[in-house]
């Protein structure tokens, strides 16, 4: 009677100790590409029975224990796609999972930078005038607004290589009106003369002016129509 009973206490126990098992899911992640380990890549673990997860090794390995029933992993990695499988856990057992992820393609998109330079400055004048690639000379809105002039054409007589005929005509390098072409903010002025190509300098007033320059000597960049200076 005594054995009987020893027999049916160890058929009730070995059931209850199988459910107290946990299994382990275990594998590892490389590059799809290079078969190199990827290391730090996050593994996640959802199912009925609860979540966890984990972190791969400096070999590309991992290791997660978890309550026995079916798992979702999810593996992530800076730059590469996300993956998903689905793993079967059973008690006592260890659960394989190898798996190759593969790089995001990234593609660039076009990015266009604008920007615009202030140029009423003399620092920025100074710096124009270094990085042109001809010569040049003018005065900016700084010093402008420290004097007492009132129109353009006096604004003319204070830069080196210029000067003013009947106080509206600009004269550069020695050079009169008519070998002379005038620009504002990038385009041609008209003459203001009837019979003759010139400019009148004194009907624009010297407080309109964010800077002036006069270019000296061509370039390719600019028209050849002048003899003196734009």
């Amino acid at each position: 009677m005594k054995q009987v009973t020893t027999f049916l206490a160890l058929v009730c126990f070995l059931p209850l100790s199988l459910l107290a098992q946990k299994g382990t899911i275990s594998g590892k992640i490389i590059d799809k590409s290079t078969g190199e380990e990827l290391i730090g890549a996050s593994i996640k673990a959802e199912s009925s029975a609860g979540n966890t997860g984990a972190v791969s090794d400096i070999e590309g390995k991992f290791l997660i224990q978890v309550e026995p029933s079916t798992y979702k992993l999810t593996f992530n990695y800076s730059s590469y796609k996300t993956e998903q499988v689905e793993v079967v856990v059973k008690p006592g057992e260890v659960s394989y999972v190898n798996f190759a992820m593969e790089e995001a393609a990234s593609e660039l998109t076009e990015v266009v930078i604008t920007y615009t330079v202030e140029k009423s400055s003399s620092l920025a004048l100074l710096t124009e005038r270094k990085n042109a690639p001809q010569v040049s000379d003018g005065i900016s809105y700084d010093v402008i607004r420290r004097t007492p002039d009132r129109t353009t054409s006096d604004v003319l007589k204070r830069v080196t290589g210029a000067s003013i005929q009947d106080n509206k005509f600009a004269v550069i390098r020695g050079m009169n009106d008519r070998y002379n072409a005038g620009y504002l903010d990038g385009a041609l002025l008209p003459s203001t003369e009837s019979d003759r190509k010139a400019f009148a300098f004194d009907v624009v007033p010297a407080n309109l002016l964010d800077n002036l320059q006069i270019i000296k000597a061509g370039s390719p960049d600019l028209i050849g129509d002048f003899g003196g200076g734009i």
